[in-house]
């Protein structure tokens, strides 16, 4: 057991992902957190134990806090205004070429146009690629996938046009200093774009009223909408 935060007002956990023995989390506040779960489960004193059950039942104390690695998203401050935090609402984990070396980085969105894609490396707690995603105004979703030999992110949200789904190369990743990932198209989806999918070449996006809409990446510069699921 761990505490993510120390309360609602410290923060609260949208999203979670697990990659090995890592969980990744994305975060109302406390931007993306990582948690590693041999070590927590190790520390784990049993359910019945009332120490930890005192510090997770009340605000402000939490259980086991330090072994939760935070990485704080912020905007880009703008003249003479202090940075805000950026809500995140979706993270994804996923193995890529960063500068020349296959290691895990974390990929998430969130409610903010310019924390559309936000990617991070747990190696060393920081961000390192933060962007918008096109004309996505809040990011819910985002998939990391490979398409036509390509490391691919799709980021889907909501912007101009509505439900939107954007599709970003990460190929510039690999560069030496690393590159800005590309937006290599985009395509409307309509609804609420809250989840991503890929079965093969298809995205599956979950668009809110039981519905998601299938998106054909074969080429990841021309998706095609080939149908919508409703159930």
């Amino acid at each position: 057991a761990v505490s993510m935060t120390l309360g609602l007002l410290d923060g609260l956990v949208q999203r979670m992902a697990l990659k090995g023995d890592k969980l990744y989390t994305a975060s109302w506040r406390k931007g993306i957190q990582i948690v590693d779960l041999d070590t927590v489960m190790g520390l784990f004193p049993g359910p019945n134990d009332s120490t930890m059950m005192r510090a997770m039942g009340i605000a402000g104390n939490g259980w086991g806090l330090e072994n939760v690695v935070t990485i704080p998203v912020k905007s880009p401050p703008p003249p003479a205004a202090p940075q805000r935090d950026i809500n995140l609402f979706d993270v994804q984990a996923a193995d890529v070429n960063y500068r020349g070396v296959v290691q895990t980085l974390v990929f998430a969105t969130g409610a903010s146009a310019d924390g559309g894609l936000v990617i991070a490396n747990p190696a060393g707690n920081e961000v390192v690629k933060q962007m918008a995603a096109g004309a996505i105004t809040t990011g819910w979703a985002v998939e990391v996938t490979t398409l036509a030999g390509k490391p691919i992110a799709l980021v889907g949200g909501v912007g101009t046009g509505g439900g939107l789904l954007v599709v970003f190369d990460l190929s510039p990743l690999s560069q030496h200093p690393a590159g800005n990932p590309v937006v290599l198209s985009s395509i409307v989806v309509g609804g609420w774009p809250t989840d991503i999918v890929m079965s093969g070449n298809t995205a599956i996006v979950a668009i809110g009223g039981g519905k998601a809409k299938l998106v054909d990446l074969t080429n990841p510069s021309q998706p095609r909408a080939t149908g919508e699921i409703t159930g």
